[in-house]
């Protein structure tokens, strides 16, 4: 029969306490997900039957016993009055045994208090963790026997506490899948059990042949975890950090910082609000339910390509009001899409509404400095985007950085990207990525970026290629290279000049880079290829790491007549003594600009748009002038309005002609030359031609590309 004290002599009080090992990154507060008593609030009338579920947050109780002198109640045990007691005798037993309403998670933690009076000698108490109705892990202590006892699958082992009246124990499920423990002065760290206990979904209290006048009771049952946000509450994260998991309750909140990361080794399943500042990123690697927010800081009132990181953001009036979205001519709104196939943009007029696609890039602009914001799913496997002939604007698709390398290798086997580029926008102006130079660039979440698709077909952008990396591009031996920069006003571009082992002075695929052609230019700064110039325009050109002085570089130009335009150049990592000097054959100057504080400028009579006139040069010793020039090496290159230009010309009576590809004449003319001479032109088809030059002292031709 049971014994209805709280306190016995002789008799076992100790309080089981199941933690957790979590990570203290995403907060130091234990938040309660169930708890129960044996309060009469929970048990009006002590009653304490099958399928009772007293508290909050468990499942339901079921019991055992043996046919006679067993049984349950809620009264007074070594616990107190009321709790939860259970007593047996005569080789009888009894045992309550609580559900849980998930099983127990990485990080998760469970904690009740038991107090035992006695137990005689063939007689045990003992608590299980049970998976579907099997025991995983049991702390027991046997009648007659000195010290508790662990099996967690294997045989029995003992511990180092013996029987004691005020006990602490501790079980930690393991985020590495193993478990540790501490019982007063025993412990034991990073286990390995036999059993595996992945799906613990059961607590289980019992007692066997306890004796007469024995009882053994417990009460407050509590779960508890640092990765289940609950009760109204909010999380900061503030440092770099690794979950088992990520459950968000109603009215809670989770925000990562900026520059801060999150990766949830399992699922994400939030019911509040997730909220990922500018700059921060996220990594599920499970399954993710419900909305997450994403904010990107639009650093200047310019407009910028973007693209949503989460999937079913809405665009409408309301969203561009509550994202400061700028108002245009008439109806236009500061949001618009590209179109492919006639290169134009399309803007969202007022009262429209769209919704932002998987991995497609939009151009955004606000009214001010500020935050645009996405709400959705996050994406958790591959996106696949469809594109067509031509430039497609196209976006990183998750909420971590996607490697630009992986990007090209996904998207290059079925010649998806044409010429192995991309073009991102830097505020002002496009600059090219090459899969050989670039490889290490990472697209930030909410970044947009054009490809010119070499036909119809997808392009996918591989989930496994996400990252929290946020550095750009590093080398461990920094290469030579050259940023010649050209300022027009407050417009500033720029063409790079890389030094690369392996390239070559012709085209090197996925090493040189187009002037973006998705736009029409009003400035620009590029150079054409060293050899077999094929007319396009390089904004990114890479040549051999050697033979610098016999490189000499044809650069090109668009900007209007009348513009002052100012030349500077940045030179890093270039061979000791190895100047960077900018020729102007049309003025017949050297420049050197490689020095702090130096500069060419000069200012245009006729607007440009070719090649001919400038051109880089890299020299050793000395200073280069134009003395040491080939000065035969005459330039002639297409201007604006139709008009083909001849520079650096011997005095004397000359003849131009020119040719299509394929040798038919299309232009003579004769006349003196005084040093330069324009050549009208009729209207021709764009594309290459030959340039046939006859002078007194010889013949000269020259490839040229019309537009």
């Amino acid at each position: 029969m049971k014994k209805n004290y709280f306190k016995i002599l002789g008799g076992l009080f100790l309080t089981l306490f199941i933690s957790v090992q979590s990570f203290a990154q995403l907060g130091t507060t234990t938040f309660n997900t169930a708890s129960d008593n044996a309060s009469t609030t929970n048990y009006p009338g002590a009653s304490w039957s099958d399928g009772s579920n007293g508290g909050t947050g468990f499942g339901v109780w079921s019991f055992g016993q043996g046919a006679s002198n067993a049984g349950r109640y809620i009264g007074g045990t070594p616990q107190g009055d009321p709790s939860f007691g259970l007593y047996s005798e005569n080789s009888s037993f009894s045992y309550a045994q609580r559900a849980l309403l998930s099983d127990l998670k990485r990080g998760e933690s469970i904690s009740f208090d038991i107090g035992v009076t006695g137990i005689n000698s063939g007689g045990e108490v003992f608590i299980q963790l049970m998976d579907n109705n099997i025991p995983v892990f049991t702390l027991k202590f046997s009648g007659g026997q000195s010290s508790w006892e662990i099996n967690d699958g294997g045989s029995d082992f003992g511990i180092s506490q013996g029987f004691s009246t005020t006990l602490s124990f501790s079980f930690t499920y393991l985020e590495n899948g193993n478990y540790s423990y501490t019982f007063g002065s025993a412990n034991g760290t990073d286990f390995n059990p036999n059993n595996t206990i992945s799906g613990i979904d059961a607590i289980k209290f019992q007692s066997e042949n306890q004796g007469g006048g024995e009882n053994f009771g417990f009460n407050n049952l509590k779960i508890d975890s640092k990765y289940t946000i609950n009760n109204n509450s909010s999380v900061n994260i503030t440092s770099p950090t690794t979950a088992p998991y990520l459950q968000v309750e109603s009215g809670s909140t989770v925000t990562v910082a900026s520059a801060n990361a999150l990766t949830i080794s399992g699922n994400l399943t939030n019911n509040g609000t997730v909220t990922l500042n500018s700059g921060s990123s996220l990594i599920v690697n499970g399954t993710s339910t419900g909305n997450v927010t994403y904010t990107r800081n639009l650093p200047t009132s310019n407009w910028y390509l973007v693209s949503s990181p989460v999937l079913g953001q809405a665009y409408n009036d309301a969203y561009v009001t509550a994202n400061g979205i700028d108002s245009g001519t008439g109806s236009n709104r500061g949001i618009a899409t590209y179109t492919t196939s006639s290169n134009q943009w399309a803007y969202l007029q007022a009262a429209s509404d769209g919704t932002f696609n998987n991995g497609q890039g939009y151009s955004v602009k606000r009214t001010t400095t500020g935050d645009i914001s996405f709400t959705g799913t996050i994406n958790t496997a591959n996106v696949s985007v469809a594109v067509s002939n031509g430039f497609n604007l196209v976006g990183n698709p998750f909420t971590a950085s996607l490697n630009l390398g992986d990007f090209f290798v996904d998207n290059g086997a079925a010649g998806a990207i044409s010429g192995a580029q991309t073009w991102f926008w830097n505020g002002s102006s496009y600059d090219v990525k090459t899969s050989g130079n670039h490889g290490t660039f990472e697209i930030a979440p909410g970044q947009g970026f054009f490809v010119n698709a070499a036909g119809g077909g997808n392009l996918t952008f591989n989930i496994s290629s996400v990252s929290h990396a946020t550095a750009v591009f590093q080398k461990t031996n920094p290469r030579p290279e050259i940023t010649l920069t050209l300022t027009e006003g407050s417009d500033t571009r720029n063409a790079y000049i890389y030094y690369v082992n392996g390239t070559t002075i012709d085209y090197d695929l996925g090493y040189d880079g187009n002037l973006f052609g998705g736009v029409s230019h009003s400035l620009a700064v590029y150079s054409h290829l060293v050899n077999n110039d094929n007319g396009n325009k390089y904004q990114l050109q890479s040549l051999p790491d050697s033979n610098y002085e016999n490189m000499v570089i044809p650069i090109g130009i668009i900007a209007a007549a009348g513009k002052e335009i100012t030349f500077t150049a940045e030179a890093l990592n270039l061979p000791n003594d190895l100047k960077v000097y900018l020729e102007d054959r049309l003025t017949n100057t050297v420049t050197r600009l490689d020095e702090a504080n130096t500069s060419y400028k000069v200012t245009l009579n006729d607007a440009l748009n070719g090649t001919g006139r400038f051109f880089l040069h890299t020299k050793a010793s000395g200073v280069l002038s134009t003395d040491e020039l080939d000065l035969s090496n005459t330039s002639v290159y297409a201007t604006a309005n139709n008009t083909l230009r001849v520079i650096r010309l011997p005095s004397g009576n000359a003849t131009v002609k020119v040719f299509t590809i394929l040798g038919k004449q299309v232009v003579q003319t004769n006349f003196s030359s005084t040093g330069s001479y324009d050549v009208s032109l009729p209207k021709l088809a764009t594309g290459m031609y030959i340039v046939q030059l006859e002078t007194a002292t010889g013949k000269l031709n020259k490839k040229i590309f019309l537009e």
